[in-house]
Parts: C-alpha cells; structure tokens; sequence
C-alpha cells in the first residue's frame, strides 16, 4: 500500500518513484516539492488545482529562481494566467528584485497590471518606481503608453523629476510651485511640447511661470517665452504681457 513513508524512504534513491507513490497515497504537499526537485514546475499549478491545494507559491518561487532564474520566470508567469492570481503579486516582484532580476519584474509586472484595475495602483506605482530608479527610458516607454492610471501620481511626478524626465514629471504636477521650478529648465524640455503645456495652465500660472522662466536665465529661455506669449497672446493679454517683457532686462515685446 502506498503511503507517505514509503515515499519517503524511496525518494532518496529514485525521486520519480516517490512522486508516484506520493499521488497515490494522496499527500499534494510532497506532491508538489517532487515536481519541484525534479523541474516539473508547471505540473505544480495544474495539479494544486486538480486537488485544491493551495501551496505557498512564494516559497517554490524563491526556490526555483536560486536553481534557475529562467524558469523562476516562466513559474511566476504561470501564476497570473488566471483572473485572480494564485500568489501577491508584490511578494512575486520581491522575490525578483531579490535576484536583481529588474527586466524581468518589468515584464511581469507589465503582464499582470494589463487590466488596469483600481485595486492595483500600488503596483502600478511601484513598476513605474522600480524602473524610474534603475530604467528611467524604460519607464518614460511606460508611461508614454498611457496604460495605467491608478497609480501614486505625486510620487511618480518626484521620481519623473529626479530622473530627468521633466516633461513627464510636468505632465504628473498639478502645483504651482512644482511648475515654477521645473518648466525653467528649457534647454531639456522640448520646445514644441513646451509651448502646447502652457494651453493647459491657467492665465495666472502660465504668468507665474514665464515670470520664473525669464529670472531664471533670461538669454536661454527669451525666446521659447516670446513663442509662448505669441501663441497665447488673446488669452494673456497683450497689455500684461508688455509689462512682463518690460520689466525683464534685454527682453522685448512687440
């Protein structure tokens, strides 16, 4: 008769003999660290399911990714193919981190968040995060894709900052004074872009800011500001916007 101890006392000698012993004796948790032992990882999933095991996923991830990142990777994707994942996905993102396995959090976590859902923001913010820190390119690709919404947007504006993503991080602001100390770094915004985001200020702060831009480096940022103020000159007002010209040395309105 099969049974736990018989599958034990076999397996040092023959680990496929006592995973058959295991079935039949019906213990899943020895089960499941065979199929494990011996690479069987995506019989792991299916056969949890088939007897309504829930082992921890965690732990055979962290396992698996030590014997071979590669099918850690494959493991992890296994365990989001359904609606409901089978494991936290931020214990999933840990244990890549772990291995500074940093493309391959990305790509999981990209898969895992594709629904966008509410319920998920922290992850959202820490995919944007991770690859803010050690990929900006890669997170500039990411939300240049408009893909999520939920997640923390003053921190990611920071972040966007600290990177040197000045146009995202402008894009995240909603602050005056956030606006003020960014937009006068003209020389890394693009100029095109630059002139259109002044359509999405309000009078008051698109005077506020062109005030900055000209005190802070009057000769590099004259001429996107005169761009700027032809662009908008009916909403502005041509009399205010002489007086801002006016009062800035070596600047001119016309």
């Amino acid at each position: 008769e099969c049974s736990e101890q018989l599958g034990d006392l076999v397996k040092s000698v023959d680990p496929t003999l006592a995973l058959s012993v295991y079935l039949r004796a019906n213990v899943p948790m020895k089960v499941i660290q065979c199929f494990a032992e011996t690479g069987q990882y995506r019989k792991i999933v299916l056969y949890a399911k088939k007897v309504n095991y829930q082992p921890d996923y965690i732990y055979l991830l962290r396992n698996i990714m030590r014997i071979n990142p590669e099918q850690g990777v494959q493991f992890a994707q296994l365990l989001i193919q359904d609606e409901e994942p089978l494991a936290d996905l931020t214990q999933v993102v840990d244990v890549f981190l772990e291995s500074n396995l940093i493309q391959q959090a990305t790509a999981f976590l990209f898969e895992a968040l594709k629904n966008n859902r509410e319920d998920q923001g922290h992850l959202q913010t820490r995919l944007l995060e991770i690859n803010l820190m050690q990929a900006p390119q890669v997170a500039d690709a990411i939300l240049g894709k408009n893909m999520f919404t939920h997640y923390d947007r003053p921190h990611i504006a920071q972040l966007c900052e600290k990177a040197g993503l000045l146009q995202r991080a402008l894009e995240h602001y909603t602050d005056l004074y956030d606006f003020k100390r960014v937009v006068v770094h003209t020389h890394l915004l693009n100029r095109e872009w630059l002139v259109n985001y002044f359509g999405q200020l309000s009078v008051d702060d698109s005077f506020e800011c062109l005030k900055a831009m000209l005190q802070a480096n009057i000769q590099q940022n004259s001429q996107v500001v005169v761009q700027i103020a032809t662009k908008y000159h009916e909403q502005l007002g041509t009399q205010k916007l002489s007086e801002l010209f006016n009062s800035s040395t070596g600047c001119w309105w016309v």
